[in-house]
């Protein structure tokens, strides 16, 4: 199995790409790092011609690196995605499932056909009268089928695919037991490329 994760950021103005190598004793280390300008508005667009471009690009990128896997983690911008904390009793797994769905229904502005529904329990329950705390995730199938499309266009393969601030708290979320507080800062379009390194770094 390799120890190498490629991430890889669609944006609306420009495509990222970043290798990192865990080594034998549990290290990092940056492999490749790159980034091309995209087609405006990302994967905003239905047009099969500009979907076609945004792969040819990400082909380019990986050939000029150098990048020979093609096994790939995404992160979907917020945007697109529907993303919300609600609370439950505590439930049995059976239970839990029939609730999210109708939770999911009450505030998903979507047919439940129309998305792809995943949750995590962040906070359980232990005493009599507590809830527990849910992430409930929603992602829209036509936004999911477009990076599909796009990827097999580019002959890559999804291993996963994420919100960008589940996947950045995540990376965040390492020995920050010690710290108390932590400060998230996005410079917008043209933010570093440090901030996709972070996106991948613990996956």
């Amino acid at each position: 199995m390799s120890n190498t994760n490629i991430g890889l950021d669609i944006g609306s103005q420009q495509i990222k790409v970043v290798e990192i190598e865990k080594s034998a004793n549990n290290r990092y280390h940056l492999v490749n790092l790159g980034l091309t300008s995209g087609s405006k508005g990302g994967l905003k667009t239905d047009s099969e011609q500009e979907l076609e471009a945004i792969a040819v690009s990400i082909k380019k990128i990986f050939t000029e690196h150098k990048i020979s896997h093609n096994r790939v983690r995404i992160a979907v911008p917020e945007a697109q995605v529907f993303t919300l904390v609600i609370e439950t009793p505590p439930l049995s797994e059976k239970e839990m499932s029939m609730s999210i769905k109708w939770e999911a229904e009450q505030y998903i502005p979507l047919s439940l056909s129309d998305v792809i529904l995943d949750w995590r329990i962040l906070v359980q329950g232990q005493k009599e009268g507590e809830k527990n705390l849910v992430l409930l995730v929603a992602v829209p199938k036509r936004v999911v089928q477009k990076y599909q499309k796009v990827l097999e266009m580019a002959h890559l393969v999804p291993v996963s695919l994420e919100t960008e601030l589940i996947a950045a708290s995540r990376a965040l979320s390492v020995n920050v037991q010690k710290i108390s507080s932590v400060m998230v800062v996005n410079m917008g379009r043209k933010q570093l490329i440090s901030q996709l390194v972070i996106k991948i770094f613990y996956w």
